[in-house]
């Protein structure tokens, strides 16, 4: 149904573990057109969905219970009079992780290294030379029976992801039903689909690639 938004959808994948919660960080969309979930774990299929924004998915740490935040938020505003700066520098995933598809320059994928005893959340800020720049990296260990927090802050090239595409549907043939016909298109009910619905037309062409061919009638698998 490509009626449905990326929320919707997400909402249909977390639905089936008892508990789950999905905290959307950007403007929702619909998805426009058919999105396949084939030999991958629902963790992978959400990370490829919010690929689709540009943006990362990772776990709430806090709730104990299987949440997630889609997309990088807007948390905290944090101090850095008791944190020390140990670093800065060019985050070199620029290079690979989307910046480029997505329009965004080699000023956005610098990065601030810093250590504190506080206890950061990914998305928390700091203003550091009139800019604001967002956690998207956390190291936490314990050192000398206390708790060392590191953190990688940056600006949004720094947490920047590539549009992801699944590899196992590449040349892969799935089986249906046809619902209906019109032009050159086939309207599909997909044996693989746990719902009924047939919302999207499907280019069609006969195996025999002759120039005379009768479209399939409903019904055809």
């Amino acid at each position: 149904n490509t009626e449905l938004t990326y929320q919707e959808m997400m909402g249909m994948v977390a639905g089936q573990t008892d508990g789950t919660a999905i905290l959307f960080q950007m403007e929702d969309k619909k998805i426009d057109y058919p999105v396949i979930q084939y030999e991958e774990t629902d963790w992978e299929f959400l990370i490829r969905l919010c690929s689709h924004f540009g943006q990362p998915l990772f776990a709430d740490l806090k709730t104990g219970r299987p949440q997630f935040f889609f997309g990088m938020g807007q948390g905290q505003r944090r101090s850095l009079e008791e944190s020390r700066i140990t670093g800065t520098g060019f985050d070199n995933s620029y290079y690979y992780n989307g910046c480029y598809e997505n329009g965004l320059t080699r000023e956005g994928a610098f990065y601030l290294d810093v250590e504190t005893k506080q206890y950061w959340q990914m998305g928390d800020s700091v203003l550091w030379q009139d800019r604001i720049w967002r956690v998207y990296e956390r190291r936490i260990c314990l050192m000398g029976g206390a708790l060392q927090c590191a953190y990688r802050l940056g600006r949004e090239g720094a947490w920047c992801r590539k549009k992801l595409y699944n590899p196992a549907l590449r040349g892969l043939r799935l089986e249906g039903t046809v619902r209906r016909t019109a032009a050159e298109s086939v309207w599909l009910q997909l044996d693989m689909d746990q719902r009924e619905g047939s919302d999207w037309p499907w280019p069609w062409a006969p195996e025999t690639n002759s120039l005379c061919y009768c479209m399939p009638e409903p019904g055809t698998k």
